[in-house]
């Protein structure tokens, strides 16, 4: 039997005492992760009149090794941004690296090879896989301390010279998000299409000659890749 039910559950997040003063934290307004700090918890008043060093995050974005795509959109997005600014505006660093590149194989579903398949279309095509993420290095005022925010994620799908045609040097957008923690926020957009204008100018040197994207904005409580996006964020229509 199904019963018919709204799909309002909210998630408990959990919370860590600090070690020293026993008072509770959300765990992620504390920035605590397990196991970046094995040791246990240390909220940053304690940490400050205890002179007890935060301990080094060995997992950020920035000490992922770079490839030539991820330097070349991130070369561009921070010149970009040099641009912009004034010079009494704070430094900002954007940091984008490829987390995932792997060949995969699509095959064709069989209504298409009732259609096509006596003109010599292919049974599979053959492309490469790659989730693109953007971060931005931001500082908290209070307690100086930096830390990565990812902003902006991009799985895309390449079709290469090995891809038969009619894919053959194509590229497939297949999902791109975003959350709306970039700053300064009247650069946020702008920032989106310099990611999204680098990935094609890439692509397009090592000769790609289309570019296909879906161009469905997620609806209101939908996630592409973001899990959970904040309340305020406003969603295209």
């Amino acid at each position: 039997m199904f019963q018919k039910m709204k799909n309002d559950q909210v998630d408990m997040e959990p919370f860590d005492n600090c070690l020293i003063c026993d008072r509770k934290w959300h765990r992620i307004c504390a920035l605590n992760n397990r196991k970046i700090n094995p040791e246990g918890f240390i909220c940053e008043q304690c940490r400050v009149e205890k002179s007890r060093p935060r301990p080094e995050n060995k997992f950020t974005a920035k000490k992922l090794p770079h490839c030539q795509i991820s330097r070349y959109i991130e070369d561009r997005v921070n010149n970009f941004l040099r641009q912009k600014l004034d010079e009494n505006d704070p430094e900002i660093e954007v940091i984008i690296r490829v987390l995932s590149s792997s060949d995969k194989e699509v095959e064709v579903k069989p209504q298409m090879l009732k259609k096509y398949g006596a003109s010599g279309y292919p049974e599979r095509f053959a492309y490469r896989s790659k989730a693109i993420f953007a971060f931005e290095v931001l500082k908290d005022p209070d307690t100086g301390i930096s830390t990565e925010v990812c902003f902006f994620g991009l799985y895309v799908q390449e079709y290469g010279t090995n891809c038969a045609q009619p894919n053959q040097r194509r590229v497939y957008i297949a999902y791109l998000d975003s959350v709306h923690f970039f700053q300064p926020r009247h650069l946020r957009t702008s920032v989106y299409y310099e990611i999204l204008l680098g990935y094609l100018q890439y692509v397009k040197r090592l000769g790609y000659t289309m570019a296909h994207i879906w161009a469905c904005p997620p609806s209101e409580g939908d996630d592409y890749i973001f899990h959970c996006h904040p309340t305020e964020q406003k969603f295209q229509t």
